[in-house]
C-alpha cells in the first residue's frame, strides 16, 4: 500500500527490514528435529516471498530503504533498490531499564570472581552451550559463568556443565524480573552473546552499563559491537561449533588475564550503547525522514490529488 502511494507523490520509507534468518549450516544438524523442521519451513516461506512481485515493486518504488542487516541490504540491491541505508534495529530499553543497569554497575562488588554473563531464553538458538564449552576450555581460576533466564534447554546446559567439570562455577538462576536480569548482566565483567539467530538480547543494556561484549559477527549483534567495546567472533556457513568454542575461549582467557584491557573497553561500550537509546534512534529516523522530504521538495511537482502536506510522507 505504501509503495502504491509513491505514484501519488507520497514519500515512502521501507524499513528497517530484517528477519527470516536460518541457522548457519554447521549448526543445523545438532538442533532438534522440531528446530530443523521449523528452519525448513522458514526457508521455504522465505524463498517464496522473495519472489513476490509486489515486494519487488515495493523495494524499487521506495524513496529510502532501511535494511536491518547487511544480508537484507544485499537483497535490496539484488532487487533493484536505490538509496539503501543499513540501519541496525536494536534499541535500548526504557530510561528505567537504562538507569537500573548504570546503578547496578556502580554498586558491584570489586572482589567478586571474574564473571561472564549472558541472558535470554535458554534454547539451542541461544548458543549458551558454546559459551559454557568455551568457559570450560579457558580453564580460568576464580571465574564464573552466569546465565539469566530459563528455558527448555536448561537441563542440557546443566548436564554439559557437569560433564565438563565446571558445574560448580556455572550458575543458572532461572527466570526472574527483567530489571533483575539487567542488573545481573550489568555487574558482570563481560557479557557473552552467542546467539545463532538474530537477537539483540541484553547487549545494549550491558554496553550502557559499561560491560564489554563477546558476540558473533553476524546479523544484528555483528552491527552493534565495535572493536573498541568488544570482540566479534567470525561465523558463516562454513564455521563449526568447535571453531567458535576455541575462539571464544581465547578471548575469555585474554580478558581474564588482562583486566586492564577492559577499562578502556568499558568506556567505549558506554559510548556505543548510548547510540541505541530511544532518543538517539529517534534522531536517526527523523534525519532519514528529513532526507526524503528534502528530496521530494526538490523533485519535479507530481499531481497529489489533493493530499495534504502532512500526508506527503508515509513510513512502513
Amino acid at each position: 500500500a505504501g509503495a502504491a502511494l509513491v505514484d501519488e507523490g507520497v514519500g515512502f520509507i521501507f524499513g528497517p527490514v530484517g528477519g527470516g534468518e536460518i541457522l548457519p549450516a554447521g549448526f543445523r544438524a545438532k538442533s532438534s528435529v522440531y528446530s530443523r523442521f521449523s528452519d525448513m519451513l522458514r526457508l521455504v516461506a522465505r524463498s517464496v516471498w522473495r519472489h513476490d512481485p509486489l515486494l519487488k515493486r515495493c523495494i524499487r518504488k521506495s524513496h529510502l530503504l532501511l535494511a536491518g542487516t547487511e544480508v537484507c541490504a544485499g537483497w535490496f540491491r539484488r532487487y533493484g533498490g536505490k538509496n539503501i541505508d543499513v540501519a541496525c534495529a536494536a534499541i535500548a530499553g526504557s530510561s528505567e531499564v537504562q538507569q537500573a543497569a548504570i546503578e547496578a554497575r556502580a554498586t558491584r562488588d570489586p572482589n567478586q570472581p571474574f564473571t561472564f554473563a549472558s541472558c535470554g531464553g535458554l534454547s539451542y538458538y541461544r548458543g549458551v552451550d558454546l559459551a559454557i564449552r568455551a568457559f570450560a576450555k579457558a580453564n580460568l581460576p576464580n571465574a564464573r559463568y552466569i546465565h539469566y533466564c530459563d528455558g527448555p534447554y536448561r537441563a542440557t546446559v546443566q548436564q554439559l556443565a557437569h560433564d565438563l567439570g565446571v558445574a560448580d562455577r556455572v550458575d543458572l538462576p532461572g527466570d526472574m524480573p527483567h530489571l533483575d536480569c539487567v542488573r545481573g548482566v550489568a555487574r558482570a565483567d563481560a557479557c557473552v552473546h552467542t546467539v545463532l539467530r538474530d537477537s539483540q538480547g541484553m547487549v545494549v543494556e550491558a554496553m550502557i552499563a559499561g560491560v564489554p561484549v563477546i558476540t558473533l559477527d553476524h546479523l544484528t549483534p555483528g552491527m552493534m559491537i565495535t572493536p573498541e567495546c568488544g570482540v566479534k567472533i567470525p561465523i558463516d556457513d562454513s564455521t563449526t561449533p568447535d571453531q567458535l568454542v576455541d575462539q571464544i575461549a581465547t578471548v575469555m582467557r585474554d580478558w581474564h588475564d588482562h583486566p586492564e584491557k577492559l577499562a578502556g573497553m568499558s568506556e567505549a561500550a558506554k559510548r556505543q550503547g548510548m547510540t541505541f537509546t530511544p532518543q538517539s534512534k529517534g534522531d536517526l529516523y527523523r534525519a532519514h525522514h528529513a532526507r526524503v522530504l528534502s528530496a521530494l521538495r526538490s523533485a519535479p511537482a507530481i499531481e497529489t490529488r489533493g493530499l495534504p502536506k502532512s500526508a506527503r510522507i508515509f513510513r512502513c
